[in-house]
């Protein structure tokens, strides 16, 4: 899904281009879709054929009161199949349906509002959310605000290839007149990578029978197979850093993070003119920078959560793992979190019974409880053992599980050495880097701030002072001085500080720290600073404020 920033109302054309060469349902108001466009949407759901929702008056509360959806069952064999309750009556989804929602950005909540309600979608389905929408479950949406050169001229070749029949030849040199755009602007933002896959795939097709651009469609291919690990890998670390918002509400990340980062990818890792070698290269670098940049923002007992986070979703991205058993580490982890250092007995009843949910779960798994209930029990050895990881697990179970499935059945029997056990797991999915601890780099944790970016540091009341913030902002900004950092402490200086930030009009943002702002003081004039677009705020906040506040 992406923000498409679109005055000239670009998109419109498109959605009349697809309604009209396509055939695509098209629903254009919220009643509409209640009353008149069921069938369609039916149709759409069972067919994969897209489905646009346009100018939807409610767009924060569509989904939710239209498409009720229905929980997979995580003790069923084969839970691909997805159920959506569509007004009240159960309907299979097929794998190619996608939806698209476009509608006007009506206030700056409003990405938030609808990026939180299709976050809640995709935890109780098998859609993906991804910014680049490769993946082959995803949802679109689309918000009306402002544009860039780039976004328009992706967007006007994207119609070209609707409304006109260009030759192979035009196609390819519009596609590598983008790419090279692309490297040379850093991928602004999540549209473009999108795009130019759109691209890839419509020169791809109209060649298809052109026996003389031969050499044009393979080069196509090879493009579409070398962008699509990036922008897979985008969509898994979005996914594995959402996560983090279960262990604190405040880790929070943004579209515009994600990408600065990417971003800065492009520009720092290895070059090589070969194109799958230097989006590997890119994908690699991106994945650690992720890290890196969120544990600065999180505490230190929870960067083994988010190594371990993204360890996973890459095996999910490789389909070596299903979501269902996440679900069951997370729930196995909850229990277990006050006996982790105790050892388990063989025969003991919270055991059994983790263990059959585990095999009503996963395939992989069957019989596995009946082996370990064995009077002459090899598993007796891991109970035992003071590092279990070390001993391999007998036959057949060696060749059968993978490394998670390792994990959750030692763990199981040593809950003790779960930390031990998932730092080894880290360590043989991502590497040793990612267990590393990183000190904390203020000009990093500096670069990172930007208007829609703002830092909040939590300090000891004890040692917070004036002189102590602003030492240390005048060394992650290197010393410098430009008149454009303020520190306030009281309510008055507040509001005259806002007063004048409200109508700062020049692109040199600022940077505000208040020292133990008040519940109060916060309340009232957070959200005036956070929407001046020129504003970037740095709060310092002792530890005795309501964090989820």
């Amino acid at each position: 899904w992406s923000w498409i920033e679109d005055p000239h109302k670009t998109c419109l054309g498109w959605i009349r281009a697809q309604s009209i060469n396509h055939k695509e349902p098209v629903i254009r108001s919220h009643a509409a879709l209640v009353q008149e466009s069921y069938v369609s949407l039916l149709q759409a759901l069972r067919s994969g054929r897209p489905l646009i929702v346009l100018d939807m008056n409610s767009p924060d509360s569509i989904l939710e009161d239209v498409i009720g959806l229905k929980k997979r069952d995580p003790s069923a064999v084969n839970n691909e199949a997805t159920q959506i309750q569509l007004l009240g009556q159960s309907s299979p989804v097929h794998e190619e349906f996608r939806l698209y929602l476009i509608c006007p950005l009506r206030s700056p909540s409003s990405p938030l509002k609808l990026s939180s309600v299709l976050q809640n979608i995709c935890q109780y389905t098998n859609f993906a959310l991804t910014r680049f929408s490769l993946q082959r479950h995803f949802l679109g949406a689309i918000v009306t605000k402002e544009c860039k050169e780039l976004q328009e001229k992706v967007l006007h070749n994207e119609l070209l290839f609707y409304e006109s029949n260009k030759d192979a030849t035009r196609r390819k040199n519009d596609i590598f007149a983008i790419l090279e755009e692309v490297d040379s602007k850093l991928v602004e933002d999540s549209l473009t990578c999108s795009k130019l896959v759109g691209l890839f795939q419509e020169t791809q097709a109209s060649l298809d029978t052109a026996q003389k651009a031969q050499h044009v469609r393979e080069d196509c291919i090879q493009m579409i197979e070398a962008f699509s690990p990036l922008a897979q890998r985008v969509s898994t670390l979005f996914q594995a850093i959402s996560r983090l918002s279960c262990l604190d509400p405040n880790y929070v990340y943004g579209k515009s993070w994600l990408l600065d980062i990417l971003s800065h990818s492009i520009v720092s890792s290895n070059k090589s003119n070969n194109l799958k070698r230097r989006i590997s290269f890119i994908r690699d670098h991106f994945t650690f920078s992720v890290f890196s940049r969120a544990s600065f923002a999180i505490s230190s007992e929870h960067r083994l959560v988010l190594a371990f986070f993204i360890a996973c979703h890459m095996l999910i991205e490789k389909g070596s793992l299903i979501w269902t058993e996440m679900e069951l580490f997370a729930h196995f982890w909850a229990s277990i979190k006050e006996e982790f250092h105790l050892k388990r007995n063989l025969h003991s009843q919270k055991l059994r019974k983790f263990l059959q949910c585990y095999e009503d779960t996963t395939q992989q798994v069957k019989g596995i409880l009946q082996d370990i209930e064995k009077p002459s029990s090899p598993w007796k050895l891991f109970i035992d053992a003071k590092e279990p990881d070390n001993l391999p697990l007998p036959e057949p179970w060696y060749s059968r599980l993978n490394k998670f499935h390792r994990l959750l059945i030692i763990g199981s029997l040593r809950p003790d050495k779960i930390l031990e056990l998932a730092e080894s797991f880290v360590n043989d999915i991502i590497g040793y880097m990612f267990l590393q601890i990183k000190p904390l780099d203020l000009k990093k944790v500096l670069s990172d701030l930007k208007p829609t970016n703002p830092a909040v540091f939590f300090s000891n009341p004890s040692s917070s002072n004036s002189l102590a913030n602003f030492e240390l902002l005048e060394a992650g900004q290197g010393g410098t001085t430009d008149g454009n950092r303020y520190y306030v402490s009281s309510e008055s200086q507040i509001r005259n500080l806002l007063r004048f930030a409200q109508n700062k009009e020049k692109n040199d943002s600022f940077i505000m720290v208040l020292e133990n702002a008040s519940d109060t003081t916060i309340n009232h004039h957070w959200e005036k600073a956070c929407l001046n677009p020129n504003v970037v705020l740095w709060v310092t906040l002792n530890k005795a404020f309501n964090k989820q506040q």
